[in-house]
């Protein structure tokens, strides 16, 4: 009955839009299944040295239980698809990856080549929009795109304010000429 229970509870599991969010549920079926084995093979241990004496030539041999073949073409169907959705993550983290990569060009460009602050800011503020809205990246490259991206982030800044300054610097001689006229 319990085994009956766990098979069904495995056939709707693999119904899931998104497998990898099953892992858990899955691993608790496998627990379970294993710990009813361990029941069962207990139970016809019993059952075989009730029923052979002592010294007998006739050795146990345990039994499966009927469902075990189900059980584990479902996990072998489990696999498959933790396999596949492993792939698409892996493929769609390189894509946040070059995507990333690009949104750092562009912020390097930006910082290097716009003047107008109120452009530069507007654009910046658009790079920096779609990079939040762009997913994780492979784990082994995180941190030097991170990196990246915060250093661009400050020298954006940091030359948003020496255009600052120069233009401050602008308007006080602007303001001092025509104060002289």
């Amino acid at each position: 009955k319990m085994k009956e229970e766990l098979i069904g509870q495995l056939r709707d599991l693999l119904q899931a839009e998104d497998i990898m969010l099953v892992r858990d549920q899955v691993k608790n079926i496998r627990s379970n299944w294993k710990a009813e084995s361990v029941k069962e093979r207990q139970l016809q241990w019993e059952h075989f040295k009730s029923e052979n004496a002592e010294g007998a030539e006739v050795d146990f041999v345990y039994a499966p239980h009927e469902l075990e073949g189900t059980l584990q073409e479902l996990l072998k169907e489990y696999e498959d698809k933790i396999q596949i959705a492993g792939k698409a993550l892996a493929q769609e983290r390189s894509r946040n990856f070059e995507i990333k990569s690009d949104l750092c060009d562009r912020m390097e460009r930006l910082t290097k080549n716009e003047e107008n602050i109120g452009k530069a800011f507007s654009l910046q503020k658009e790079i920096k929009e779609y990079w939040d809205n762009t997913g994780d990246v492979p784990g082994d490259k995180y941190h030097d795109i991170q990196d990246h991206w915060q250093r661009l982030n400050h020298a954006f800044f940091y030359n948003i304010n020496i255009y600052k300054e120069l233009q401050a610097h602008d308007l006080k001689i602007n303001q001092k000429r025509k104060e002289e006229l």
